[in-house]
């Protein structure tokens, strides 16, 4: 049928994989409108700040957008027939929330986030000098986590 998401020339197998986990499927879906409700509600409030709170703001918007769209590729990859690559982005999500949920339980989230994120610049810069011998600036870290986006 023309138009079917599932048809078997694109797909083959995901319409029986979908049938025989349709409940989890539709759990998955329910998940998803869960947390498009809450971004509806709560938006709002979602928005990058200024000042001591900038870093936790914007690595909050950040690990929400990307677990999201993750979260969509692991459903994705299960329709495909790709479990076991689904379970392994599944894990990398596990992750990023219990390093989302050690910030924001901390007592200071503000610092725990610039720290997370200062640890994730650091990588950066290593990865970038060991793999392909490029030096980055760390100033230039500085001034975009300090600064505010109408700066």
């Amino acid at each position: 049928m023309p138009g079917d998401a599932l048809s078997e020339p694109i797909f083959p197998g995901a319409r029986e994989r979908y049938q025989r986990f349709v409940r989890h499927f539709r759990l998955n879906g329910d998940v998803g409108d869960a947390v498009n409700r809450v971004l509806d509600e709560e938006g709002e409030k979602s928005h990058e700040r200024d000042g001591a709170d900038r870093p936790l703001s914007v690595l909050i918007g950040t690990v929400l957008g990307k677990a999201m769209k993750t979260f969509q590729a692991i459903e994705r990859l299960c329709l495909l027939g790709y479990g076991e690559d689904a379970a392994v982005l599944l894990r990398t999500n596990v992750n990023l929330l219990v390093n989302v949920a050690y910030i924001v339980s901390d007592e200071y989230p503000n610092e725990r986030a610039a720290e997370f994120i200062a640890d994730g610049w650091c990588r950066y810069r290593t990865f970038l000098r060991e793999a392909y011998g490029k030096e980055v600036d760390a100033t230039v870290f500085h001034f975009h986590l300090s600064n505010s986006k109408n700066s």
